[in-house]
């Protein structure tokens, strides 16, 4: 599938960052490139002028993305628009005079024509399985059994809440067992003869 041919509007944001206009033309290929220093403010007519040609955009600017999309919603028949952040991503550096190539990176990702990913809607009326382990699973099951309105979902509540009481006791067990002693164990001197010591 050929690309949409589009047009770039990149702006070095008042002279603050270093772009090699030239080099990122070489880059988008086929794709217009326009140049601008203050396209949010002093330039923004321009901006509408080359909004109305038609063509796709691609604003390589994330900061005033607001700006630019209210500027179109006042047109008649705005073009599509994409934004890319060539600023704090690659532009705003102590290496923006070497970042060309990943600014040129930014930019040709931005030109692709990547489809809308397809969902597919499901509706489950039956019984649903998590696979996992531990408590994440059960932490899952739990949170599904509050949104799921089946007749298992108080029996799956219940269930869950018998897991964790029954964990709760498996804590507390190794405690008791190191408190309780057992019947017929040995009892060192030392500890005989503290005890008889508090008794007398």
């Amino acid at each position: 599938m050929a690309e949409t041919k589009k047009t770039f509007l990149v702006c070095d944001c008042e002279k603050s960052m270093p772009l090699d206009f030239p080099r990122l033309k070489e880059a988008l290929g086929e794709h217009a490139l326009a140049e601008a220093t203050h396209l949010c403010r002093v330039q923004i007519e321009e901006f509408e002028r080359i909004a109305a040609q038609g063509a796709p955009l691609v604003i390589g600017c994330t900061q005033e993305a607001l700006l630019f999309l209210e500027t179109l919603d006042e047109m008649e028949t705005p073009p599509e628009a994409a934004f890319v952040n060539i600023r704090e991503r690659a532009g705003w550096s102590v290496e923006a005079v070497q970042a060309t190539p990943k600014i040129a990176a930014l930019l040709a990702e931005a030109a692709l024509d990547v489809p809308d990913a397809r969902s597919v809607r499901m509706e489950s009326e039956g019984v649903l399985l998590i696979l996992g382990r531990d408590q994440v699973a059960l932490d899952a099951a739990a949170q599904l059994a509050d949104r799921r309105d089946h007749p298992g979902r108080r029996a799956c509540r219940h269930r869950s809440l018998r897991l964790r009481r029954l964990r709760l006791l498996r804590q507390r067990l190794p405690d008791r067992r190191r408190r309780l002693r057992p019947a017929g164990a040995r009892v060192h001197p030392d500890q005989a003869a503290h005890a008889s010591g508090r008794l007398s």
